[in-house]
């Protein structure tokens, strides 16, 4: 078994939200320390921006709004809102809004929702990917959506953003390892992501995207 501990997730998950958030303050990172004494600083800034998004920069917007009207708001600050607003709309019941992703090599950006269900036992990897992927066409009034195991690039926005939706255990992912018969997987306590035989029963959830 190789262990790895994965700390990056997509880099266009702390550009957006750093657009949104000013530095780190070294209180707030000595306060997620005391909380969670494994967190990266990496991962403290993602929890930061994620933070000052929810409870600083929302409260500003929508008093700007309510006072000014959306005609006041800077060209920042209307994408910003417009983007909450789209996040909104397509947030289906029980689910969380995990973050967006950039695409990579011209590929569309992506909002990343975690979606409510969950199996009722531990599966294989074999079990977890069939579990995930016939759990979209189980919504008759949604049979366009496609759902999945989180890829390993994923697993980190979920642990950083909304890891208190998981156990503290490891989740299956979506991608193979390099060794034949393992796939990846993520502790949701730890962080660190490791690769076991398919056979191996873990826990599981599925995530969609919506493209931009």
């Amino acid at each position: 078994m190789n262990n790895v501990t994965s700390e990056e997730s997509p880099r266009s998950l702390q550009n957006y939200l750093a657009i949104q958030a000013p530095t780190m303050p070294a209180s707030f990172f000595e306060k997620v320390k005391k909380e969670s004494p494994d967190i990266s600083e990496h991962q403290a800034v993602i929890r930061w921006a994620t933070y000052y998004s929810d409870n600083v920069l929302d409260q500003r917007l929508k008093r700007l709004v309510a006072t000014e009207g959306v005609s006041k708001l800077s060209s920042k600050e209307t994408l910003i809102t417009s983007h909450a607003q789209f996040v909104k709309e397509n947030l289906l019941d029980g689910e969380r809004y995990a973050g967006l992703v950039i695409g990579k090599e011209g590929e569309a950006n992506y909002l990343l929702f975690l979606m409510a269900a969950k199996p009722e036992t531990r599966l294989t990897f074999e079990a977890a990917t069939i579990w995930a992927e016939a759990l979209g066409s189980s919504l008759p009034s949604l049979a366009s959506v496609v759902s999945s195991l989180p890829t390993r690039q994923e697993q980190p926005i979920l642990y950083a953003n909304i890891g208190e939706e998981f156990s503290h255990v490891a989740y299956w992912s979506s991608t193979p390892a390099d060794f034949t018969g393992h796939a990846w997987s993520q502790n949701f306590e730890t962080g660190a992501q490791h690769h076991f035989k398919t056979s191996t029963e873990y826990l599981a959830r599925a995530v969609r995207r919506v493209y931009l």
